[in-house]
């Protein structure tokens, strides 16, 4: 994750719960930053694409494209 739990600037994080690079302890202390929007894809991988359902990964990459046009 780029930003931390202290960071000024304004961020979006959409992360997997399946990915490696999600640690719960981490995601948790990004939560008191006020500046980060924090968005976690229940069953997505690094790439937020749910394996073995390749319907459902197309909804949910489209659900991401709109919350970062939102943000």
């Amino acid at each position: 994750m780029i930003h931390n739990e202290n960071s000024d600037h304004k961020g979006l994080c959409i992360i997997g719960d399946k990915d490696s690079c999600f640690i719960v302890e981490r995601f948790e202390r990004l939560k008191n930053n006020p500046n980060l929007l924090l968005k976690v894809v229940n069953g997505g991988n690094h790439s937020l694409e749910l394996d073995e359902e390749p319907i459902k990964s197309i909804d949910l990459l489209k659900s991401v494209m709109i919350d970062i046009s939102e943000f």
